[in-house]
């Protein structure tokens, strides 16, 4: 009788129905638990990342993602960590202006380069406090530490790093340079390629490289 019982029992279609719901919610309050405490933890490592750098929205979700949290995961922690991401981009372009020289133009595309907006990293260089007159000579001296130039092709140099005219001729206008100098320099540099050069191939190339006559004449003097 007993047996009969417990059979009649596990017929009853709502008794199977109540144990898979009891085992279904077991292990989905499981699961559940640990996705809030995945969540928790990519939510705490996007925030610690801050502490080292500056990021765009896109480059904090490519980043977790390569520590290998899930896209959903990483995206969810840049939804969630309260950064201004104008703020960031903002603090990328004054940390950018410490290392090296660039022109407005320049700089917009670099922030775009991180994946910051074409709005975020507008907003970023228009307010990082550059003075792009600055920056222009700034450039201008770095260029000259490479490779000698005369003041005509200096301003072309400029102005393909995305300097307005004004800002490139302001550059080369203060950038400390002896262009007599730079003639000389410029001249050694192609003679020392090929030691047959004649005076006139030297005088030609220095012209083509926007040397003035008495520039060029300085050169060959003391060559």
């Amino acid at each position: 009788m007993k047996f009969t019982k417990i059979k009649r029992f596990f017929k009853n279609w709502w008794v199977w129905a109540s144990i898979v719901v009891i085992v279904l919610a077991g292990i989905v309050g499981e699961g559940t638990v640990k996705l809030w405490a995945d969540l928790d933890k990519v939510l705490e490592e996007a925030k610690d990342n801050f502490n080292y750098g500056n990021y765009s929205y896109q480059g904090l979700i490519n980043t977790l993602c390569y520590s290998g949290y899930t896209k959903e995961a990483a995206t969810y922690a840049a939804d969630n960590c309260g950064v201004d991401w104008k703020e960031e981009a903002l603090q990328e372009a004054k940390d950018m202006l410490k290392y090296s020289a660039y022109s407005r133009s320049e700089l917009i595309e670099q922030l775009l380069s991180e994946e910051f907006t074409q709005e975020e990293a507008v907003y970023g260089v228009d307010n990082c406090g550059a003075d792009w007159k600055l920056q222009a000579v700034l450039q201008a001296k770095d260029e000259l530490r490479y490779a000698p130039r005369s003041y005509d092709r200096m301003i072309r140099v400029l102005l393909e790093d995305g300097f307005s005219h004004e800002e490139a001729t302001y550059g080369a206008d203060n950038c400390d340079a002896d262009w007599n100098e730079q003639a000389l320099a410029d001249g050694e540099d192609y003679v020392a390629y090929d030691k047959s050069w004649e005076d006139s191939e030297v005088k030609e190339h220095l012209r083509e490289e926007g040397f003035t006559t008495e520039q060029i004449q300085y050169a060959l003097e003391n060559m």
